[in-house]
């Protein structure tokens, strides 16, 4: 029982540490680009989409190259 919830914890952690990837490269992106990638996506923004959310929704690939540029 005891190595199941370990391996539950460090797959929690691992989705913290990556979520913690997004924010940062939210944080450098424009609203604009983000925009732009959810819209090549067909992806429904909803009513106020922040730049996290967004940043979610999109593929992780995009968002780093758009970070990179």
């Amino acid at each position: 029982m005891k190595v199941y919830r370990d391996l539950a914890l460090v797959s929690k952690y691992i989705l913290e540490v990556s979520n913690l990837d997004v924010e940062e490269m939210a944080k450098k992106a424009t609203m604009k680009d983000l925009k732009e990638i959810a819209k090549k996506h067909d992806i429904k923004l909803g009513r106020c989409p922040t730049k996290l959310k967004i940043a979610k929704m999109i593929p992780k690939e995009e968002l780093e190259a758009l970070v990179k540029k």
